[in-house]
């Protein structure tokens, strides 16, 4: 009988092939210089209100984030794309921006992930370009596209992600070319800052509770993540609030200050 050897590398590799937030803990991003820090290659910090929103992927297929800037919201996006790619045999992960120009922006942000994590928890990586990262061993890809009426018709997709969705023009096409895959049972994620031109005087009531947080943070979420106030309703046109998690099981809407038919946020 031959007895197998099993190492550290080896329960690594399982524990963040099953879990997002474990994953996390060997993420690096790249932080552009500023005045107070040389920037570089840093650690991604876990910080609350990013631990709670990675309980919400395990939990919801649709989940839409209103936020406020500079909270680590598109490196955690991708490092989610990049995951959902790597350890599920067969996953189409589709990635929805702006523009042609974003859209090569976030998948930058997958690649720069994929590159620093150590070597032993990489998948073998083929096709890489602007659009694609692809994983062959696994069937598996990550298409980074600028969202358009058509882009994503026709595809069956895994986990699909809006990033600054409140900016696309094709929103609203945008999500009817893949509702059909969210239909079959894919994970949809958007995610946004407020786009003030289309800013409406209109309050969503709620029968839930909008979970707020306020963070003084950097581009990798690196300031402490406070909960805040809970409430029923929202005055949109005064001051929305910097993050609220919609958790939308059976509706989706526009986008987050619109009606709501269903509860926003976690349950209290």
């Amino acid at each position: 009988m031959t007895t197998k050897t099993v190492t550290i590398q080896d329960i690594e590799l399982a524990l963040t092939s099953r879990s997002f937030q474990d994953f996390l803990d060997f993420v690096q991003i790249l932080e552009p210089p500023i005045a107070t820090s040389r920037g570089g290659i840093i650690k991604f910090e876990k910080w609350e209100y990013l631990v709670e929103f990675c309980e919400q992927l395990d939990k919801e297929r649709l989940i839409n984030v209103l936020k406020s800037r500079q909270l680590g919201f598109s490196w955690i996006l991708a490092s989610y794309a990049l995951w959902t790619a790597m350890y599920k045999e067969g996953a189409n992960v589709l990635a929805f921006s702006q523009g042609q120009l974003e859209s090569v922006a976030f998948l930058n942000k997958a690649r720069i992930v994929y590159e620093n994590l150590p070597q032993h928890l990489k998948v073998g990586l083929g096709r890489d370009n602007d659009t694609t990262m692809e994983f062959p061993s696994m069937k598996s890809q990550i298409t980074a596209l600028p969202s358009t009426e058509k882009a994503g018709r026709g595809q069956t997709a895994t986990l699909v992600i809006q990033d600054e969705a409140d900016f696309h023009d094709n929103l609203d096409l945008n999500y009817a070319a893949i509702k059909p895959t969210i239909d079959q049972g894919g994970q949809l994620i958007q995610c946004s800052t407020v786009n003030k031109r289309r800013l409406e005087p209109c309050s969503r009531k709620s029968t839930g509770a909008p979970l707020e947080m306020d963070s003084k943070a950097s581009s990798t979420g690196g300031g402490p993540g406070q909960i805040g106030t809970r409430h029923g309703t929202t005055e949109c046109k005064k001051k929305p609030p910097l993050l609220t998690v919609c958790l939308l099981n059976s509706t989706w809407s526009r986008n987050t200050r619109k009606q709501q038919t269903k509860p926003c946020a976690r349950q209290g």
